[in-house]
């Protein structure tokens, strides 16, 4: 698979029975509900050009309680110890994750679908799971001061 069209890459999401909405032309929504581990509904956002797959995700205002340096802080500490998502603070201070994968060379679907999709929902979720531990911490810790 070269070059990667979204209708191929809608079925790869079909495969997985990840519910999506396209936004346009180069741009899919997936959806993800609070749960017990993230309280707030999170959304990946896939962009499909030709010869890149990105994924991004924010929540946005989540964790707008903390300091610009704790913020920072979290994001350092995450891009240095795991290699994706990258983690980052957007213009407007809001955590903002992207996952990218070129594909000017043939891959398989299976690898689209394995290696990127599945694992950008899991690195995702886990992201998010860790950030809301920090920020709860973060939290408490000035709750006792």
């Amino acid at each position: 698979m070269k070059n990667i069209t979204q209708n191929e890459f809608r079925e790869l999401l079909d495969k997985l029975e990840l519910l999506h909405k396209k936004i346009d032309d180069r741009a899919l929504v997936v959806p993800f509900p609070a749960d017990e581990d993230f309280d707030r509904p999170i959304n990946i956002a896939f962009v499909v050009d030709r010869k890149k797959l990105q994924a991004g995700c924010s929540v946005p205002g989540y964790g707008a309680n903390l300091k610009r340096s704790d913020a920072l802080e979290f994001c350092n500490a995450w891009n240095r110890e795991k290699i994706s998502p990258k983690a980052y603070l957007d213009e407007s201070g809001d955590f903002f994750t992207e996952i990218s994968l070129f594909h000017d060379e043939d891959i398989s679907a299976e690898y689209v679908q394995n290696n990127f999709i599945r694992l950008t929902v899991a690195a995702v979720a886990q992201f998010f799971k860790e950030l809301k531990q920090f920020v709860d911490g973060k939290s408490s810790d000035e709750g006792s001061v």
